[in-house]
């Protein structure tokens, strides 16, 4: 008969197993992941947005130390792997700081931090993160970092304008908007600080709610609540908006393009809270996940109704609307 010393063995052996099977399977996984994103640059496109969230989902399931060794053994073999192959190394910077914003997110996640001062905290980490890489790159090839953007947002044009080509839009139609490329290039990079800051909240939400919904629900719990039906933007916002759509009336160009940068970084804030009206909308009245979908597909299809919602926001600073939504169960409806 075995004894109880050798069935706690025998549990600690299966334990131990069991915790190298989950390192490795994390290590394997976030290395195909960067690869992948690395390899196949059409692929990669779509989930660039992503990358931070193997790191975050590994951090949060096996803990602080074995998340970190996922984490920094997958991008060592991600760069063994590719000077193997013979490719280039031009993404890992952007590997290494997704993989750095995982790493916070995890930590404040683990520290229960709430999910809204997570969601600001780790957007201000990938901000800096970016802006150092920017300057990096900056001092490395002696170039402005302004200009590195302009042309980073050129090549893109010029790549969508390819596309254009191919998907045999009517050759009037892409001869207009080669014609523009350049004032439309001017206008992208007018307003890049506020769209990449904007840019940067949506990949950190996207992340943590990605990570939640892939953990089990004991291991999700500790990212926080993600719902933010109740959320409202600082009361103090509406200033800085009017002091936005001001500068915009100041008849010099560096004024004009601060003006709107403010007014986009504003009008994003309301959107969410817009967003977060909704969301309470749909919980109070028990609203069907299909219409849900239905509604922010409108959403994306149909832009001006991010306008609406954004007002919805804005005006929400004055009439409370979440006041006037009733629980489906009232009997009062």
């Amino acid at each position: 008969m075995s004894g109880p010393h050798q069935r706690d063995g025998e549990l600690n052996d299966h334990t131990g197993l069991r915790s190298h099977l989950d390192l490795g399977i994390g290590i394997a996984v976030s290395t195909l992941f960067f690869i992948g994103v690395a390899l196949i640059p059409a692929g990669g496109t779509g989930v660039i947005v992503f990358l931070p969230l193997p790191t975050l989902l590994f951090y949060a399931k096996l803990g602080r130390w074995r998340g970190m060794s996922v984490c920094f053994v997958s991008l060592a073999a991600t760069a063994v792997i590719l000077l193997a192959a013979s490719r280039p190394l031009d993404l890992m910077p952007v590997l290494v700081i997704a993989s750095l914003t995982g790493l916070v997110l995890g930590e404040l996640t683990g520290r229960r931090v709430d999910f809204v001062r997570t969601l600001a905290i780790g957007s201000a980490v990938l901000a800096l993160l970016s802006f150092a890489l920017l300057l990096a790159e900056s001092l490395r090839t002696g170039i402005a970092p302004w200009h590195i953007v302009a042309t980073h947002l050129s090549d893109s044009l010029r790549e969508n304008l390819k596309l254009y080509a191919e998907l045999d839009l009517p050759p009037e139609q892409v001869a207009i908007i080669r014609d523009n490329a350049p004032q439309f290039l001017r206008f992208l990079l007018a307003i890049f600080p506020s769209v990449a800051a904007a840019g940067i909240v949506l990949s950190v939400w996207a992340n943590l709610l990605a990570a939640r919904f892939l953990l089990r629900r004991r291991e999700a719990s500790a990212l926080g609540d993600p719902d933010l039906s109740r959320w409202k933007a600082p009361e103090g916002l509406i200033w800085l908006l009017i002091i936005g759509g001001g500068l915009t009336l100041v008849p010099h160009e560096w004024a004009k393009i601060a003006g709107v940068n403010v007014l986009i970084l504003c009008g994003f804030v309301y959107l969410l809270q817009g967003l977060a009206i909704m969301g309470f909308l749909f919980r109070m009245k028990r609203v069907p996940a299909w219409l849900r979908f239905l509604f922010y597909a409108l959403l994306v299809l149909q832009q001006y109704l991010l306008l609406i919602v954004a007002a919805f926001g804005m005006f929400d600073l004055w009439v409370d609307f979440r006041r006037f939504i009733k629980p489906r169960d009232d009997p009062s409806l």
